[in-house]
């Protein structure tokens, strides 16, 4: 699925865009990577997170 998206800082609100009448929200667990990395392997993946977050993403359910 091809996904656009942007951030938004805190308490600040999340804009409907004009061409939906559908948008929701959804609750999401996060986990925010630290350093670049490739072919990592199971036992160093977690030296790769810098730590974790809940985000909020703003969906249109009408696309």
């Amino acid at each position: 699925m091809n996904r656009c998206g942007t951030w938004v800082a805190h308490e600040q609100p999340i804009v409907r865009p004009r061409m939906s009448t559908q948008f929701d929200y959804e609750a999401e667990m996060v986990a925010v990577i630290g350093k670049a990395g490739r072919y990592i392997s199971r036992k160093s993946v977690l030296d790769y997170v810098a730590g974790y977050s809940v985000f909020n993403e703003g969906s249109i359910r009408d696309y």
